[in-house]
């Protein structure tokens, strides 16, 4: 016999293996200690032979299920299957012959019976499309919506060592054309994708023989030509580059410079960057490390990085369009923060940032104050194992931010999503995963509404696309 319970003394929900037929022995493991969980648990045994618990979350009032991935149930997959009002209560499981979960349950908040058939055994958030050509050794993955609805997705060919762009044909990206847009050299890490005035790709990027600072800027949608140019060449510059299109049309790029250790900032004179005003922002120490870029509410731009000496999460609010001058504010440094930071800007106007904390190996989020972020709220959004790194962060139509991440204890491609613009609350759920995935992750939200996810898996080595099937990745 296998048993799922609550342990009241604990608030938590936990299983046990009976050894015998008479359950005179046995192996207990809790399965889920986040909060007051476990009520109304309801157990289903899937093809495999591996448990699925329906249960309670007491303290949110979702309903939410966990997958065994091993006999001993010491690997799981934990998805908040519904977090609209209260619900969840006296749940009941079966599993259906395609091995499904089907779950019916108490809506308490609107005294409803409810059904819930999940798309797939996990009752994961997203439906993996990949890889999506067999082979595609796509790292430093960034992602952004075309002018035309549809994905692109810019990265490292790792093993020709190009640039490369992925324009998908559909909204799922279950294919796309795949284009070189740069192959002089080893060229393409640390890319950042965005969309320029003209409605075609801009793709900031490393040179790694000549250690520059690279612009292309395509000439059609799917940029089967584009215009090169050498943004910065003084120096080693261009590792964590961030690349965003200003109010005036003009692409601006946040980067390091790993000669100096400087966080530094391009402000392109002309929509293909051949020239571009040149500043440093930040010189105090070795800083710079793990940069992204957005345009603030105040039209100026604003970087989020890493101070490396002081372990610190750093952000720079630009005073002028060029960046010339910035206020400087340090937000967290309880520790070593402000690795892979992201950055985005809420429907209120006020930043987001995600990022990892090195030292307690977890994915933290700041919710910035004001438009210039001097201060800033702090919540740990995951924290069980070594999670929160490759972080990448969009806000959805209701001002509520999505984070795309790498569970490196699992190697799975985790997402969190918060129930409000400040992540008071917020569910967490994990991707499937065949490989090892959820590296370089970026993250945007479709034309449809729906959250896509670049990653890359490192066990298969090949660039992924997941999809949420839900315009919050979870119901």
């Amino acid at each position: 016999p296998v048993i799922a319970y609550q342990d009241i003394t604990h608030g938590d929900l936990k299983l046990a293996r009976c050894e015998d037929a008479a359950c005179t022995a046995r192996r207990i493991v809790a399965l889920d200690q986040e909060g007051v969980v476990g009520d109304y648990s309801a157990l289903a045994i899937a093809p495999n032979g591996l448990p699925v618990v329906s249960y309670y979350d007491y303290s949110n009032g979702d309903l939410k299920l966990v997958r065994c991935r091993d006999a001993a149930c010491l690997d799981t997959q934990i998805s908040t299957i519904d977090a609209r009002g209260n619900v969840g209560l006296f749940s009941s499981i079966r599993i259906d012959a395609a091995g499904r979960p089907v779950i019916a349950y108490l809506d308490d908040s609107n005294h409803d019976l409810k059904l819930m058939h999940c798309s797939d055994p996990g009752c994961s958030p997203a439906s993996n499309i990949a890889p999506l050509s067999p082979g595609i050794p796509g790292t430093h993955t960034s992602l952004a919506i075309g002018e035309d609805g549809l994905p692109l997705i810019s990265f490292h060919d790792s093993e020709r060592h190009n640039l490369k762009l992925m324009h998908c044909e559909d909204a799922c990206c279950t294919r796309g054309t795949v284009a070189v847009v740069d192959s002089e050299g080893n060229v393409g890490k640390y890319n950042s994708l965005a969309i320029g005035a003209d409605g075609y790709p801009v793709i900031s990027y490393y040179d790694g023989i000549k250690r520059d600072l690279k612009f292309a800027r395509c000439r059609d949608q799917i940029c089967s030509c584009a215009e090169i140019s050498r943004v910065d060449t003084t120096g080693s510059v261009g590792w964590y580059s961030a690349l965003a299109v200003n109010l005036d049309g003009l692409p601006v790029i946040s980067y390091y410079d790993t000669t100096r250790g400087d966080l530094k900032f391009a402000h392109c004179s002309d929509p293909a960057c051949l020239e571009a005003e040149v500043h440093r922002v930040d010189w105090q120490g070795d800083v710079g490390h793990y940069g992204d870029l957005a345009i603030g509410a105040d039209a100026l731009p604003i970087i989020s990085y890493h101070d490396l000496d002081r372990g610190a999460l750093k952000v720079a609010h630009c005073l002028d369009e060029l960046c010339s001058d910035a206020e400087i504010s340090i937000l967290d440094n309880n520790g070593y923060m402000g690795w892979y930071t992201s950055i985005a800007i809420g429907l209120d106007g006020r930043p987001v940032i995600s990022y990892h904390d090195r030292a307690r190996a977890n994915l933290r989020v700041a919710k910035c104050a004001n438009p210039a972020c001097h201060l800033a709220k702090l919540v740990t959004l995951d924290r069980p194992g070594h999670v929160g790194t490759f972080t990448s962060i969009a806000i959805d139509s209701a001002g509520r931010p999505l984070v795309s991440y790498h569970d490196r204890t699992h190697g799975r491609l985790k997402i969190a999503h918060c129930r409000d613009p400040a992540c008071n609350a917020f569910a967490i759920a994990t991707q499937e995963a065949d490989g090892y995935e959820g590296w370089y992750t970026s993250i945007a939200i479709g034309s449809d509404g729906h959250p896509i996810i670049s990653h890359y898996d490192a066990k298969l080595g090949e660039l992924k696309v997941a999809r949420c099937w839900l315009p919050g990745c979870m119901p």
